[in-house]
């Protein structure tokens, strides 16, 4: 084993540690025991939020395997606590030995929000996607550091609702990192790009999956245009799914409203991007859901 292998070892078998201690029974004595009493009230703890498959979570305990989330999963797993802004901390430098919140990176000054807010995922993927618009809209970037002058400012705005958080956020956008300005202006244009295809290849196997429901024939009998579809797509398909006794499945519905969403009104946030890049592992948290 490298000293790099032995180093990771380590580190996550300290985050299983600390979260036995954490969530583990301490009247239990067998350490796999505990570990295993720990893991269980963890899950029931974020009963109904997806924040990895089980197998994964489990890991984190130790439990056949030893691994650590990674910041974004650690952040998901804190909104699905519910932990406060001090105990992300403490999970964050005494549990994972990484450095704490990052308030100069855009998305951990948003989750950290969330935290202190009691906010969801959900609700914080929202807050992102609204400054990742902006942020591509001609913002300067700025080369130095701002952390000390961003957590001042939090401080003043962390009490303020979601809008006028993130408009302070949008006001100063060019003092959060996670993007050079040439990285950024590259950045933005293979986003576009990937976007493009994905609508095109969503386009294509939409219509495959329309032909077999009668889609053409109504859109012919009501004259609508092929630059109108996005609209009537939409609005035809929930229309014969909600039939007493319908034609097509209602997974086969679902699949054609999936295609739908990507080829008219994908989203542009950066987490999408991802998630059609790596299906298997979209595949595995789904099929880890309860």
């Amino acid at each position: 084993m490298s000293n790099m292998e032995r180093t990771k070892r380590i580190k996550n078998q300290g985050f299983s540690v600390f979260l036995i201690e954490k969530w583990g029974d301490t009247q239990i004595e067998n350490i796999e025991e505990r570990r295993n009493s720990a893991y269980q009230a963890l899950q029931r703890k974020i009963k109904g939020k997806t924040v990895a498959d089980a197998s994964t979570i489990q890991a984190w305990f130790g439990i056949k395997r030893q691994s650590r989330p990674d910041r974004e999963h650690f952040f998901r797993l804190a909104l699905a606590l519910e932990l406060t802004s001090q105990e992300a901390q403490e999970y964050l430098q005494e549990g994972l030995l990484m450095p704490g919140v990052q308030i100069n990176d855009y998305q951990e000054a948003i989750y950290y929000y969330g935290l202190e807010n009691h906010l969801t995922w959900e609700e914080c993927q929202g807050m992102i996607d609204v400054f990742e618009y902006h942020m591509g809209q001609d913002v300067v970037l700025e080369q130095r550091t701002h952390t000390n002058e961003l957590w001042s400012a939090y401080y003043q705005w962390h009490s303020l609702d979601q809008e006028h958080f993130l408009d302070k956020m949008c006001k100063n956008a060019g003092m959060f990192k996670g993007y050079g300005k040439t990285a950024l202006k590259y950045f933005i244009a293979y986003k576009n790009e990937i976007l493009e295809c994905v609508r095109e290849e969503a386009k294509k196997q939409l219509k495959i999956e329309l032909q077999e429901t009668g889609f053409f024939e109504w859109a012919r009998e009501q004259k609508v245009e092929e630059e109108q579809f996005g609209e009537a797509i939409l609005r035809y398909v929930r229309n014969e799914s909600r039939r007493k006794n319908p034609l097509i499945t209602k997974r086969k519905w679902k699949e054609i409203e999936d295609y739908y969403w990507k080829a008219y009104a994908i989203t542009e946030r950066n987490s999408f991007l991802i998630e059609q890049m790596r299906p298997g592992e979209r595949a595995e948290m789904d099929e880890g859901k309860p």
